[in-house]
């Protein structure tokens, strides 16, 4: 079994891409999937406008789950008439996935899956090496291979691919003092340990705060397994705070596992070599 949570909110399109990706994930006929929507009731005034978008969002979950409810064990929503922002929200649905679960995916509702990210989630999360009592929980993004808000140039595209093949990288992971804030997995023990941190307002940032000052860490994929593609949609929470996509920092990850044939082999950890030539491909932030 695996628990697998999306928060949604007033997002349909970029929802509807999340469901689907997950749909194609080898794994997905097993996993228990629990949509979770913040409500609107009661929340700041600002909110009130995402109405329309917040009832659209709720219909087109309930028609995709119609077409697709076979593909997975189950699938449940679970609206909040009380809008709580996304933070609270988060919690509300960990504490829910950790439940009976031995472990479990937290998503929010634009996050875009490549086919072995379940694999990935489940092969770190169950190997005793590689998630130890340092570790918190596992990133599906990466540090690696991201244009920020710029679109990435063909020939960077595919020397990243031979790259990424000629090293064998998608079996390579890092460790790093962040959790993403749009997608990671967890198991209840750890969640326990900082879970209460996460649902505070600015709780992803505390929570990469905590990382940091008690010496924990996150598991990262070399080869990203989802990629963040809400950043700047007009409806979404950063652009809602900061009003225009210049303030708000672009995400483009521009190669994902599916892009690089082949299996990965036996997750590893990167070596200081290839962490070397991939400094070409981290992103160049304006600034």
């Amino acid at each position: 079994m695996i628990r697998v949570g999306v928060q949604f909110f007033n997002k349909p399109d970029t929802v509807i891409a999340t469901l689907d990706s997950l749909g194609r994930c080898a794994g997905a006929e097993r996993v228990h999937l629990t949509l979770l929507q913040d409500g609107i009731e009661g929340h700041r005034p600002l909110f009130a406008a995402y109405a329309p978008q917040h009832r659209a969002a709720r219909q087109a979950v309930e028609e995709w789950r119609a077409r697709h409810g076979a593909a997975f064990a189950s699938i449940e929503i679970v609206p909040q008439p009380v809008g709580r922002g996304t933070a609270a929200t988060a919690r509300i649905l960990c504490d829910r996935l950790a439940e009976g679960s031995s472990w479990f995916v937290f998503s929010e509702d634009d996050v875009v899956y490549a086919s072995d990210a379940l694999e990935w989630f489940a092969g770190v999360i169950e190997d005793p090496a590689i998630f130890t009592a340092e570790v918190w929980g596992v990133a599906g993004e990466s540090k690696f291979f991201d244009a920020g808000n710029e679109a990435a140039p063909e020939d960077l595209r595919r020397r990243a691919v031979a790259v990424a093949a000629q090293d064998g990288l998608k079996s390579a992971y890092l460790l790093n003092p962040v959790m993403p804030s749009s997608c990671f997995a967890t198991t209840p023990g750890r969640w326990r340990i900082f879970g209460a941190t996460r649902g505070e307002p600015q709780g992803p940032r505390k929570v990469c705060e905590r990382l940091v000052a008690e010496e924990a860490r996150v598991v990262w994929p070399v080869v990203a397994r989802c990629s963040d593609i809400g950043m700047h949609h007009p409806a979404g929470f950063s652009m809602t705070l900061k009003k225009s996509a210049e303030r708000v920092p672009g995400k483009n990850l521009y190669l994902l596992s599916d892009q690089v044939e082949g299996a990965a082999g036996p997750l590893r950890r990167a070596r200081g070599t290839e962490i070397a030539r991939l400094q070409d491909f981290r992103p160049q932030r304006a600034g």
